[in-house]
């Protein structure tokens, strides 16, 4: 099996296998053995669902050089990291865009063709240039926090392919239609779990309980309230 694999990408047919240091969730695409430099156990490169990487982009996550010694060159750079690299879900980094090691780029970012990231970006920023800065957000504040919230890349590949109509429409009308049925989804399961509980565990049962008791104690025992309950 594995002399097929190695024929088949000889061949063109496979894309390298980016290494065992790289981490990618459903559906994400672009990412092989030549654009990611260095992926260790110290410096992996993690990356979420339904994100698209263009030809040419590369994550370094490892190899830097000091530029505090005397020189650059006698180095062991291999070793050399800021820590990991995160990307998120949904998340479209352009053509020959650089990443490097120890940056988190937060779900639904755009990261520009041929841009250099050196610091972490946040969700749904839109980042270009050398080094990258952010030109913009993709949505406004409570679009991104509705988009955040209801969190379609987790969904099932089925609930996905269900919603494909609304996930390609207007981020607005996704979050307004998806963000109610999320919060009324909460509130159902959280009234079916109570319905399901026995009526001496369910807490508005308990609560009348614990005043009877109180009152109870009040009691002395011929019956009547002590003094301090009067």
């Amino acid at each position: 099996m594995a002399m097929f694999r190695k024929l088949r990408t000889r061949l063109g047919l496979r894309k390298p296998y980016p290494g065992q240091y790289v981490t990618m969730g459903r559906k994400t695409h672009g990412v092989d053995c030549t654009n990611v430099f260095n992926a260790t156990a110290e410096a992996p490169v993690i990356l979420g669902s339904y994100t698209a990487v263009a030809a040419g982009a590369l994550f370094i996550a490892a190899g830097e050089h000091p530029t505090s010694s005397v020189s650059t060159f006698f180095v062991d750079s291999a070793n050399i990291t800021k820590g990991p690299i995160t990307v998120g879900n949904d998340v479209w980094i352009g053509s020959r865009a650089i990443v490097l090691s120890g940056v988190t780029i937060g779900d639904g970012a755009v990261v520009g063709a041929g841009a250099v990231v050196s610091k972490d970006v946040p969700p749904f920023a839109v980042v270009v240039g050398n080094p990258a800065k952010i030109i913009r957000y993709r949505f406004g504040p409570e679009v991104i926090d509705g988009l955040l919230a209801i969190r379609w890349w987790d969904w099932p590949e089925e609930q996905v392919e269900a919603a494909m109509t609304d996930i390609r429409g207007p981020a607005a009308d996704f979050v307004s239609k998806y963000g109610v049925l999320r919060s009324r989804l909460q509130r159902a399961t959280a009234g079916q779990a109570l319905a399901l509980l026995p009526v001496h565990r369910r807490p508005d049962h308990r609560s009348r309980r614990l005043g009877d008791q109180a009152r109870t104690r009040g009691r002395n025992r011929t019956g009547c309230v002590s003094i301090d309950q009067a």
